[in-house]
């Protein structure tokens, strides 16, 4: 409310009218959000199109100017053995991605799916891109409970994408922790 920043986080783009995908915590408690392009523009986000605190993701919709380049959706799921790519995020010149493969692929519910990953992640690379082999997203990393722990876990992009806003949701309470419309 008082034009602090509560939280800074990464998210990306899953198609070219403004719609992105990142972990709800980065908007919890938010009255307004701003996103930082690549290219170093500020758009401010205008809708909250879901949001699941379980899960920890938050869909939304920002104000665009230009053409938005967003992440193509893989459309088949990971599978056990696959290969992929965790995308950072970072504001050194040096970037250096990670690869490894999925362990575990589990069904969640709605055709959505849950990796994990034998890619050892940390707080930077939450809401980060996994990817397959063909550049498609597969999931968003999730942030690692355990510091110690060796997998990384990522929450599919289709849950992700199949996040709205219902009649119900008026008694939603992560929609209601958000304060933006």
């Amino acid at each position: 409310k008082e034009n602090k920043i509560l939280n800074t986080g990464n998210g990306f783009y899953i198609n070219e009218d403004g719609t992105a995908v990142s972990d709800y915590s980065l908007f919890k408690g938010a009255e307004h959000a701003v996103v930082v392009t690549a290219e170093g523009k500020e758009l401010p986000v205008t809708y909250i199109l879901g949001a699941d605190d379980m899960y920890d993701v938050v869909k939304f919709r920002t104000a665009a100017d230009k053409k938005i380049y967003p992440l193509k959706t893989a459309s088949q799921p990971g599978a056990a053995g696959q290969n992929v790519y965790l995308l950072p995020y970072s504001t050194q010149k040096n970037i250096a991605g990670q690869s490894g493969s999925i362990i575990r692929t589990d069904t969640i519910g709605n055709g959505s799916f849950y990796y994990t990953l034998d890619i050892k992640t940390g707080d930077k690379n939450v809401s980060c891109p996994i990817m397959n082999e063909a550049g498609e997203v597969l999931g968003l990393i999730q942030k690692n409970a355990d510091k110690n722990n060796e997998s990384g876990y990522a929450i599919g992009v289709g849950y992700a994408e199949k996040l709205s806003i219902t009649a119900l949701s008026a008694n939603d309470f992560a929609l209601q922790s958000i304060g933006i419309r």
